[in-house]
């Protein structure tokens, strides 16, 4: 969807034109709920979220004035409500990508289903251990390929401090995945297998 057609959905929505808001939901859903999954690790507490997020959005709607794209507004508040959540529980946790991810990894040639499982979940326990912020930056970069421009309006930073973050985040992955360092050879470290 175009930054054009986005605005004109929120233009209808205030307008009365329910029908409007919907379409934006149905547009950012699937989205939405993916990013609070991958920070919560629990898929009532990320459906949770993701209505959460839609409410708030429903509610500022109408205070909206454009400058920023209902896209971004929607990731941070997704963002910044899955840390605050973390934050209640004291849990800091991740979860592999859905399975309907849009393009899921081939395994790497030679490693059998068991090893692949195995990689799969000391990723995810890699990323389990990243502090929150660093995870959401990991997530959003590494698995939602937004660039830094993007992640920057989402989380509230600069774009310096997103590519600190994303550095500081794949050096602690990289420590973390050292077990896997034979299985990982000639794997660049950004591009990590999807899980």
């Amino acid at each position: 969807m175009t930054g054009g057609e986005e605005r004109e959905l929120v233009v209808r929505f205030k307008s009365g034109d329910q029908t409007a808001f919907n379409q934006l939901v149905r547009l950012y859903q699937k989205r939405v709920y993916a990013v609070a999954f991958r920070m919560v690790r629990d898929e009532e507490e990320a459906k949770d979220l993701t209505q959460e997020v839609f409410v708030k959005m429903y509610k500022a709607l109408a205070d909206f004035r454009g400058e920023g794209s209902v896209f971004t507004w929607a990731y941070r508040a997704t963002v910044n409500l899955s840390i605050n959540h973390l934050r209640r529980k004291k849990i800091i946790s991740w979860v592999p990508l859905l399975e309907a991810e849009e393009k899921p990894e081939e395994p790497k040639e030679g490693l059998g289903d068991i090893e692949t499982a195995q990689l799969k979940q000391a990723i995810a326990e890699a990323v389990k251990k990243l502090p929150p912020k660093q995870r959401a930056i990991f997530i959003l970069r590494h698995y939602d390929e937004l660039s830094n421009e993007e992640i920057a309006l989402i989380v509230g930073k600069s774009v310096g401090a997103v590519k600190a973050n994303y550095f500081q985040a794949l050096q602690k992955m990289k420590k973390y995945l050292a077990e896997w360092k034979n299985v990982l050879t000639g794997v660049k470290e950004y591009e990590l297998p999807q899980i």
